[in-house]
């Protein structure tokens, strides 16, 4: 999994489905029912995951934080983390083998934005998108 930047304010959750299946922004943007108007407004929910990635033939399961409770994330999971601070409006990781590839890691505004890896989950989890490939 490579590192995907954000190219909208609210893309997080797109960079980080094409991170996961080894496509661009635009490319996996393409996949979600209007991408291109809801990463610039209100986000994405697990039904836009289930949809866009069974595009490419990977199953999504979703559930809260709480009805996951402690098992360990795997790689290839996409977690949203919880409004806070840092994310007033909440913010989409994926788990790689390696770490969290964080979408919009560094820089003030979505222009300035560069992907990067963290070592630790920032924040809260809220809500756990499990992915694997159809068979």
């Amino acid at each position: 999994m490579k590192l995907i930047t954000q190219e909208a304010p609210m893309g997080c959750g797109i960079a980080c489905a094409a991170s996961l299946v080894g496509v661009s922004y635009r490319d996996m943007r393409k996949l979600f029912l209007n991408g291109n108007i809801k990463d610039k407004t209100i986000g994405f929910y697990n039904s836009d995951f289930v949809e866009a990635l069974s595009k490419k033939r990977i199953t999504v399961t979703g559930c809260s934080a709480k009805n996951f409770g402690n098992r360990r994330i795997k790689p290839g999971t996409i977690v949203f983390s919880q409004r806070s601070k840092y994310y007033p409006v909440g913010h989409f990781l994926l788990k790689t083998p390696k770490s969290w590839m964080d979408p919009w890691k560094t820089g003030a505004t979505i222009s300035e934005a560069k992907a990067g890896w963290r070592k630790r989950f920032p924040g809260k989890k809220e809500w756990i998108i499990e992915t694997s490939k159809m068979k």
